[in-house]
Formats: C-alpha cells, structure tokens, sequence
C-alpha cells in the first residue's frame, strides 16, 4: 500500500500548489490506472446546479465516448456515474450488458469494450460535485485492493474539490486585491454597470498569462464556471467551436502587434447548444508598467438569426414587389417614400432611387400637401380606403391612378402602404362614353322634333290610308308620300349613327 500514499503524496503537493483543478482530476485517474491492472479511469464534473455532466477527464477513454458522456443528465438510469451521482452513493456495476442502470448508455459503452463499470461519487457537503469512475473490459466485481485504491483516489478528489472550492474565494479576493481593479470596484458605476451587463467583460494580465476579473455573465453565456478562468487564462477556448478555434488563436497571436482586434466566432455549450459570440479585445500598457487586456464579448444568436430572417423576408418581399403589376408604395406619416417597385417606377417615369428621395406630395396631382396630411391622419384612424387620383409624371403629364391605401404597423411605428393601379385607359374609356353621351344627348334635342314631325306623318297618311278616306290615284299620293318621310327618318337615323361611329373611333 506504500506506493498508493507516494502517489497521494504527489496529488496533495499539487493540490497545496492550487494547480488546476482538471489537471489534479486526471493525474489522479492516471494514478489509478498506474497502481491497477487493466482499468480505465475517468472524472465526470457536475454543473453547478448537479444536474448533468459539463465535463468528463480521462487519458485512456477515446474522445468520441467523452463528448458522448458529457452534457448527460444524472439519474436512476444514467450509467453508473449517472445513478451514482442521483443516488449520492457508490455504484458497482460487474455487468454492463446486463445491469438495466446501463439501458440508455449501455450500446455506446459496450461499443467502447467496456464490460463493468465501478463509479464513485464526490460529495462536498450534501451536494455531488462529479462522479469518479473506474472501467474494465471484463465482467467482474473489484476485488479487495481495488476498492482500496477506489476509495483512496476518492478521497484525493474530494479533498481537491473542497480546498480548490474554497480557494475560488481566495482568488476571487485575489484579484479584487489588485491596485488596477480594486479602483475599478470602487467606483459605483463598475459595480452597477459592469457587474450586471449582458455581456462578458474581463481583464487579464498578459505578461503573467492570467485572469484578474472575468463578470458573472461568462457563466450564462459560456456555460462554464468562472473560477476556472482564474485556475487557467485559456480555460475559454476549450468551449471555441472546433471550426474556429484557429480564428481565435490567430486573433490573440496578433495581439502582441495589433493591441486590437475584433473577433467574432462560435462557442459550443456543454448542453451541445452553438452560440455566436462577438468580441473585442484591447491590450493596454498601463502607467505602472503592466500590460493588461481589456476584454468585451457579446452573444450576438439573436441579432444573427433575425438579421438572417429579415434578408430572407426582404428577399422575398422584394420579389413579390418585383413581381406585381400594380404600383406600390411605402410611406412614413410624413409621406416620406420608403419603398417602391418598378412598376409604379414605370408608371410616373422615374428610376426606384429617384423616387426614394421624393415625398408624395411631390408626385400628387390633386391634393394639396395639407390635403395629403389629412388623407393621411384619416388612414390611421380608418385604417384603409380607396381613392381615385393623379400623379404627375417625370415628362410633367398627369396619370390617372386609383390607390388602395392601407396601414402597417412595423416596429410600432405606423407605415401607409399604397398599391397603385393606372387606369389611365380606363378614364379615357369613360370621357369618351361622357362625349358620346353628351353628344347624343344634343343630336336628340336638336333633332326630336323632326324626327316626330316624320313620325306624325306618316302615322297620320297611314290613318288615312286604313280608315279607307283615299282612292284611286290618291293612294298612291299618300304611299309615295309615305315612302319620302321613311327616307327622312332613315336619313336621320344615318346620321346618328355616322356620330356614334365617329365617337368610338
């Protein structure tokens, strides 16, 4: 047994040099798999609030298995670890494929080899902090000695946990200690501003390699403790996208030169959630002789995908408008023109943009601008309405045009949105059915009168014709009579078709 406390001698000189806490947690696993045949040993972390694992450290077990585990919620039917952690009790599992603890991992642990699985829990006070776990790839109990050592390395860990919790106080008034950031934290607006702002701000010391303060939003936005920036200034870059991770290198291997940059790249949440992050980063030699870098990074998720959104709806809004047949237009209440399409560009002979400096009052025909200003209050109150009107056109002719106006709410903000149709031909049309109709109505008057003079002719040469008042030669006087007064009345008629004629043409 000497050789499990020579190696606990080494962890607990680690842990009195607070060396990072990860780095104990795996030297500890490595000292399991030295003192043990043939096990494979891992740490997993709990989050704060101990409901899954945001990390699992181990030298022996692959990659692919590790980014499975982590992000897993604990539980009766987690795995070992997972119902070690719910339990708050040691789980000793001698057959994987077998133990029904195992039914939701139990594939991706036998695909890994694994045949049992011995997990221990790590408890500071009531509460699991992480779950130590021991492997085989054969089915078996641990013997005698490996429950030992077991309980020997649970104990190391637990006791790193506990002197390293406590020491994240210890840093915490660390850096409050410093010159540079205890007048920050003096000052008011730090604490109300800095403290509580929605993104993350931090400094850090650039030629001792670490953190002085980091704000409590890294933890929301990251999704990882604060304390460990403070263990490990480069502690943020292991939650960097894989795909980026290469632009934030590059970023800070500039520094040194720039002072300055501007970063924007992807975090990867220990929920397995992609964040976007845009941050700015500034070195700055202060006064006493530090070189300290200020630090503000923001999740910009929302801002994207709405941005992306917004270029998806204008597109198609732009299509459709490209589209239409009608005009369109859109205002603010001053009648400053928004957005247009070709069509109505089309129609008042102008180009889009000459018409987006215009304002409508200076393509009415018809109203007036204070007209156009009540038009528009009665809008917003109605909400929509019809109306018949002219613009003027680039060549200074008017159109005829009929506007369908309607009311947009966009950001709360009141928008009149206007879909234009020329019915230029159509007010044509209906002038020339007016002139066809005024003329017939004159040709009428002027003409009534001989047309029944005619009419009362022949109806009275008829009357005589039938009642039998004729005979002999005169007969044929009234009938040669007759037939003249057709002839006018036929000639008559020619001629108010001859003007109908004219009208339509």
């Amino acid at each position: 047994m000497a050789s499990i406390f020579e190696s606990g001698a080494a962890i607990l000189a680690m842990i009195a040099e607070r060396e990072p806490l990860h780095r104990i947690q795996k030297a500890i696993c490595e000292e399991c798999e030295a003192l043990l045949d043939q096990v494979l040993c891992s740490y997993a972390v709990l989050d704060e609030k101990g409901e899954f694992f945001e990390s699992v450290i181990s030298s022996s077990l692959s990659d692919s298995y590790l980014s499975a585990i982590t992000g897993e919620g604990i539980g009766p039917i987690a795995g070992s670890a997972g119902a070690a952690a719910y339990r708050k009790r040691q789980v000793i599992t001698s057959d994987i494929s077998k133990d029904p603890i195992w039914v939701v991992h139990r594939d991706l642990a036998l695909g890994e080899g694994l045949k049992s699985s011995w997990a221990t829990p790590i408890l500071i006070g009531d509460r699991v902090v992480g779950v130590f776990n021991v492997y085989t790839k054969s089915i078996r109990e641990p013997d005698q000695l490996e429950m030992n050592v077991m309980d020997y390395c649970a104990k190391l860990l637990q006791n790193a946990a506990d002197k390293l919790t406590k020491s994240r106080a210890d840093l915490e008034r660390a850096y409050t200690s410093d010159h540079h950031l205890n007048l920050l934290r003096s000052e008011h607006q730090f604490q109300n501003v800095i403290e509580n702002i929605s993104g993350v701000y931090w400094v850090n010391d650039v030629v001792e390699n670490k953190t002085l303060y980091v704000s409590p939003s890294y933890e929301k936005i990251w999704g990882r403790r604060r304390y460990k920036l403070y263990e490990d200034t480069s502690d943020f870059i292991q939650a960097v996208h894989p795909d980026d991770v290469n632009i934030v290198r590059k970023a800070y291997e500039n520094l040194t030169e720039s002072l300055d940059a501007d970063i924007t790249y992807r975090i990867l949440k220990p929920d397995g959630e992609v964040r976007w992050i845009c941050a700015r980063v500034k070195v700055v030699d202060e006064d006493n002789g530090r070189k300290l870098e200020y630090g503000y990074a923001d999740d910009i998720t929302e801002r994207l995908d709405s941005v992306r959104q917004n270029k998806v709806l204008i597109n198609r809004n732009q299509l459709i408008l490209k589209g239409m047949l009608d005009g369109f237009l859109l205002a603010d209440v001053n009648g400053k023109i928004i957005t247009t399409n070709a069509a109505y560009a089309n129609m008042v002979g102008y180009e889009q943009e000459e018409i987006l400096k215009k304002n409508i009052s200076e393509l009415e025909g018809v109203f007036s601008e204070e007209e156009i200003k009540e038009k528009i209050n009665e809008i917003i109150e109605r909400g929509a309405f019809q109306i018949d009107t002219k613009h003027r056109h680039k060549n200074g002719s008017l159109i005829d045009l009929e506007v369908s106006i309607s009311v947009m709410d966009v950001e709360e903000q009141p928008l009149i949105a206007a879909f234009i149709r020329d019915i230029s031909d159509k007010k044509k049309y209906q002038r020339r059915l007016e002139k066809q109709f005024h003329a017939l109505e004159q040709y009428a008057f002027i003409n009534s009168h001989q047309v029944r003079a005619h009419v009362a002719t022949m109806l009275g040469l008829m009357n005589l014709y039938l009642k039998g008042y004729v005979n002999g030669e005169e007969k044929k006087k009234v009938i040669r009579h007759m037939h003249d007064e057709a002839v006018h009345l036929d000639n008559l008629i020619r001629q108010l078709s001859v003007l109908i004629s004219n009208d339509h043409h």
